[in-house]
Formats: C-alpha cells, structure tokens, sequence
C-alpha cells in the first residue's frame, strides 16, 4: 500500500478554488443585487431587473427587489395620473 504524502500548496490551491466559488455563487450576487438596490432608492426606477440564475435565497430576493420595484413605478404612475 503507497503511502499518500502531504503536498506543500495542495491545501492553498483547494482554498482559493473555494474562494472562487463562493465569490461566484454569493457575494457576486449580493453585490450586484445591493448596487441595484441602491440606484432603486436613489429614483433610479428604470434601472433592470436583476436576473436571478437560481431558486435560492439570493433568487428569491432577486425576485422580491423587482416585484418591489415595479410596485414602486406602479404606484407613482398612480399618483402621477
């Protein structure tokens, strides 16, 4: 039976492919989704929606900040008219 021997940077390379990772899946998204949140508040209304790739939790606040913006440009049409 060889024995497996311990690689100096083996652990680096698999911390820095987690870290890609998470910066993929979660703070790339709730980066963008802030930014957006942001130019929404400033009366930005007109700025897009955010396209939410999944059905986590940052998909359904994707979801929930562009329903809330259009809530938003419905109801200053509403007021307007």
């Amino acid at each position: 039976m060889q024995q497996v021997r311990w690689r100096p940077g083996s652990g680096s390379c698999r911390a820095k492919r987690s870290n890609l990772l998470l910066w993929w899946m979660c703070i790339c998204p709730v980066t963008t989704i802030s930014a957006l949140a942001n130019r929404i508040s400033l009366g930005d209304v007109d700025a897009p929606d955010f396209a939410a790739r999944s059905c986590d939790e940052i998909g359904r606040l994707a979801e929930s900040l562009s329903r809330m913006r259009r809530s938003l440009v419905q109801a200053i049409r509403m007021l307007e008219a």
